[in-house]
């Protein structure tokens, strides 16, 4: 299409060029005829005044009047000579005029024809673009038909490979190709197993604490805010106001006493309840680390009514503890409930807490849970 209007293009530009040269010479003749006609009809004036000069110069004799007569008479000559020249330049200009005018007319629709092959070739073009943009369109919307298509079908496909390798695994077919796999698995069950032996017996441990020491415990992960900067100055000024005593000399140095784990556990958590937010920076991090251990370990029993209290410790201000409660609803497997509370986690401004609710998303039963984790780690690849 660029080609063949460039074609005409070229076809037309010199016709343009003699178009314009043509309407110039037709307007120039024009106003020639226009300034002969003009000139012819003041000729004719000033030969009538001459003329009536001349009559009345002859009827009265004299030296003076026979001056003024030879002076009229060559001024009479002089302008009919001119009215002679101009005669000819009017008669010229006029026999020209349809010559000029029929060439003038003859370019013009020289010109129209080409401008009409232009106006084709262009209309021509953009129907074909037109009809192109549809047919484009129409692709475009079934490669997007087909792109859904094969993310569900990919989705379908890779539950029904999930769904068989857990049947293949507890089905008492051990083909060979599977064996390292099966292994693995294997390896894991019994790792879980052991893990959940030494919960129980932690269980029981903590079922021996002191009384109110759970109360406690959820008050300051539920209650307490704990994002909280460091309280350098506070340390100072214990250690300025009670200065640590000198050790002991002498060498009979009684040995330490056997120290109580779990006891020493529960009294720094409750150091931390009391001091709230003017607690310092170790105690915090003792407190925030304990508390994390208990939850991921209330997430390895796997056990679903955990979900209640965990959901809750997401709302917590330290972000460690928002982290280690996701990462141990994923080991329980959250469930609908729990979907939603997970999902604010995804815009989380500390990134590991982001990770973990992500995590925990993918583990969900709650089917859109796992499409929104999907879409989140899409979306930050």
């Amino acid at each position: 299409f660029q080609a063949s209007r460039r074609t005409v293009e070229e076809k037309k530009r010199p016709v343009d060029a003699s178009l314009k040269s043509a309407r110039e010479r037709h307007s120039g003749s024009e106003h020639s005829i226009a300034r002969a006609r003009a000139r012819l009809t003041a000729l004719a004036g000033e030969l009538e005044a001459v003329a009536r000069e001349i009559e009345s110069l002859q009827s009265v004799p004299s030296a003076e009047s026979a001056a003024k007569l030879a002076a009229g008479q060559e001024r009479q000559a002089r302008l009919r000579t001119e009215q002679g020249a101009t005669s000819d330049t009017l008669v010229a200009a006029e026999a020209e005029l349809p010559g000029l005018a029929a060439e003038v007319a003859r370019l013009q629709g020289e010109a129209e024809r080409c401008a009409a092959e232009i106006a084709a070739i262009d209309s021509e073009r953009n129907a074909i673009i037109a009809r192109l943009d549809g047919e484009l369109g129409w692709i475009r919307g079934e490669l997007q038909t087909a792109t859904q298509q094969g993310r569900t079908v990919g989705k379908e496909q890779s539950n029904l490979y999930r769904q068989l390798g857990q049947a293949l695994y507890e089905s008492s077919i051990r083909a060979p190709a599977l064996a390292g796999a099966v292994e693995r698995v294997a390896t894991i069950d019994t790792a879980r197993a052991e893990t959940e032996s030494r919960l129980q017996v932690s269980l029981s441990e903590t079922g021996a604490l002191p009384a109110g020491t759970m109360p406690r415990f959820w008050g300051v992960v539920v209650g307490v805010p704990l994002l909280v900067a460091a309280v350098g100055f506070g340390s100072y000024a214990l250690v300025t106001r009670y200065p640590p005593s000198p050790a002991p000399t002498s060498s009979t140095v009684s040995p330490p006493a056997r120290i109580d784990v779990e006891a020493e556990k529960d009294r720094a958590v409750q150091r931390f309840v009391q001091a709230g937010k003017g607690s310092d920076e170790q105690t915090r991090r003792s407190a925030v680390a304990i508390l994390r251990e208990d939850l991921l370990t209330m997430g390895a029993t796997a056990d679903p009514a955990h979900l209640p209290t965990l959901a809750k410790v997401l709302r917590s201000d330290a972000p460690e503890l928002r982290a280690a409660a996701a990462d141990a609803m994923g080991m329980i497997r959250p469930t609908t409930a729990e979907t939603e509370a997970l999902a604010r986690l995804l815009q989380d401004p500390a990134a590991p807490v982001a990770e973990a609710a992500r995590r925990a998303l993918e583990a969900s039963a709650d089917p859109a849970a796992r499409e929104l984790a999907a879409k989140n780690r899409a979306t930050k690849e």
